[in-house]
């Protein structure tokens, strides 16, 4: 995957360059080819990838970057990571207009807006299947 040769990550020490991903490439690259990699690989990629998912997300201008890296993957490349995401509990958060509120997992927006077609309708559909059960806004927000 291109995205870790398109945002290296260049860090200068004690006379010595080292070139790296981004953590935030690094970590869809990880996703994309999970499904690809032999089942003691996945299990392994799934600690390494759930604990820097938290890392990023606990510093702002990361969670913003995670966004950004987001929206440039191909559709077919997001439906991949953020099914990845799910399947391994890995909770990233998108910036944008999908970021309200920011504690829903990646996974379920990038399926409302990739896989799905428009957010706002997905929302306003979910919105209006719990008031017809009459579960409320409050249920809502505990099942997500």
């Amino acid at each position: 995957m291109d995205i870790l040769l398109r945002h290296p990550l260049v860090i200068r020490a004690h006379g010595y360059e080292v070139t790296a991903p981004e953590p935030a490439a690094y970590l869809f690259q990880k996703l994309a080819i999970n499904a690809v990699r032999s089942k003691e690989k996945q299990e392994k990629d799934a600690n390494a990838v759930s604990e820097l998912a938290q890392f990023l997300r606990s510093k702002p201008e990361e969670a913003v970057r995670l966004g950004e890296l987001f929206d440039e993957l191909t559709k077919k490349k997001k439906c991949g990571v953020a099914a990845a995401a799910e399947r391994l509990g890995v909770v990233l958060t998108k910036s944008g207009e999908l970021n309200a509120p920011a504690n829903i997992p990646l996974s379920y927006r990038a399926y409302a807006l990739i896989c799905v077609g428009d957010p706002h309708t997905v929302e306003r559909d979910i919105h209006e299947l719990f008031e017809m059960f009459g579960l409320g806004l409050a249920c809502l927000s505990a099942t997500i």
